[in-house]
């Protein structure tokens, strides 16, 4: 893992071209790649398509591709459906030399696990145990991996995304029921493929619950969006995704 700002990203080769750099992603439902890329392998352009969440009122324009293959490590994957699109506002700030997200799902008969301490990414077979609320959890057909925690008692389903450098960040609707040992202030803007939005941080009072995981009067961020866990906090676990049955696990030393 060539982590860069605390997000996994590996080198890649696409089409036998490369390597290249891509962050390993569990907040994109597809793989992404940038236009500039798309056009030095040769990626075909399959079709018109825009990307964002559901709702976006500004999606991105984007082109429908196919890849023939993905090289990470001793890893192929073979005939990977995929997009791409003029990235550059989203990723100049964050991590420069990126070309992309590789989907953590596009291998939906593999374990994927960010050992983030460790600094490795491993791709295995095999299946998680059933949900248990403790250290594995499901989600459901057509979303992204995400979780249910509980937020100074209220109960927050926050996607988990190793793509977003913050750590705790939820709508600004959960954060007015909060209570604050630090006032929050003005921070930097969150942006995604489809939207730039304000962000407040400070130090809430009380106590959030991930599982069998407590953290006492963390930092939070909020907006006027959605319910992330990014990788300012799971820098400290280990992460493994099952998408073909939707768990994911967290272990923590």
């Amino acid at each position: 893992m060539e982590s860069s700002n605390d997000l996994p990203v590996v080198s890649a080769r696409i089409n036998g071209q490369g390597p290249y750099k891509f962050i390993i992603d569990t907040g994109a439902m597809h793989s992404v790649f940038a236009e500039t890329l798309a056009r030095e392998v040769g990626l075909p352009s399959l079709a018109h398509a825009a990307m964002g969440r559901p709702g976006s009122t500004k999606p991105l324009e984007a082109t429908v591709t196919r890849v023939a293959k993905i090289e990470i490590g001793g890893l192929t994957i073979e005939g990977v459906s995929a997009v791409f699109a003029d990235l550059s506002a989203v990723f100049l700030k964050k991590v420069p030399d990126v070309q992309g997200v590789l989907s953590a799902t596009m291998v939906p008969g593999l374990l994927v696990t960010y050992n983030f301490p460790a600094k490795k990414i491993e791709f295995r077979r095999g299946e998680l145990p059933s949900e248990d609320g403790q250290t594995i959890f499901a989600w459901a057909a057509g979303s992204l991996p995400s979780l249910t925690v509980d937020l100074a008692g209220q109960s927050v389903r926050m996607d988990v995304d190793t793509g977003a450098i913050s750590g705790f960040v939820v709508d600004t609707a959960v954060a007015n029921k909060v209570q604050w040992l630090e006032a929050p202030s003005e921070g930097k803007k969150i942006r995604t493929v489809d939207m730039e939005t304000k962000s407040f941080e400070g130090r809430m009072k009380g106590v959030i619950r991930v599982g069998k995981f407590s953290f006492e009067n963390p930092r939070l961020v909020y907006h006027d969006g959605f319910n992330n866990l990014g990788s300012a906090v799971l820098k400290d676990f280990v992460v493994t995704l099952d998408p073909k049955n939707r768990r994911l696990e967290l272990k923590r030393d």
